[in-house]
């Protein structure tokens, strides 16, 4: 897991706060606010919720200019890094593990920062495009809960063949540390 796990806190809420604007921000409150009422009343799933968000502030953001904000966006996480997952991440390197990264946040904001540390594979939440722009919708799923799991075992499927460490530290992580040889809620 990434978010909470790796990093110190939601790389979600953090990349709009450290990306956009006071203004930008206190306006998304106010436009998205009933739609935010009815998330936290349980009338409307994170999925919509995060694609009303998203549509907010990127919807026909030409998808080079959010690559930029994103790369900007990396230096920032080096600064919220959790120094034992850090250190357990490159034990496991040392080891010759591969290191799979699995997060519910956007692909887009976690490549640059999971390529600076040699992460083998990423598997995150991914955006829809049209004609060189992004549309604020989601491209599949949302990689959440169960949804890790079957992205997961999509890409990795021979379970029997390989033993699996798994790092977690919310709700959206225990259907994926339920599949782990060796599952580490909040530890490392």
């Amino acid at each position: 897991d990434f978010d909470g796990t790796l990093i110190q806190g939601d790389s979600f809420i953090d990349f709009f706060i450290h990306t956009f604007s006071i203004w930008r921000i206190v306006c998304c409150v106010l436009y998205l606010f009933p739609s935010l009422c009815c998330y936290f009343f349980g009338m409307t799933s994170k999925t919509i919720m995060k694609e009303r968000f998203l549509t907010f502030y990127l919807d026909r953001m030409q998808v080079t200019k959010f690559s930029q904000l994103c790369q900007i966006y990396s230096k920032r996480l080096n600064a919220i890094i959790k120094k034992k997952a850090i250190d357990k991440l490159l034990w496991h390197q040392y080891n010759g593990h591969r290191i799979i990264i699995i997060s519910a946040s956007i692909e887009d904001w976690i490549r640059p920062w999971a390529d600076q540390y040699r992460v083998d594979d990423l598997i995150a939440t991914k955006l829809e495009t049209l004609d060189g722009c992004l549309t604020g919708r989601l491209l599949r799923e949302n990689c959440y809960g169960i949804e890790k799991v079957r992205k997961f075992l999509e890409k990795y499927p021979n379970r029997s063949e390989y033993n699996l460490y798994v790092y977690g530290d919310g709700n959206s992580d225990k259907e994926l540390l339920t599949l782990a040889d060796f599952p580490f809620f909040r530890i490392f």
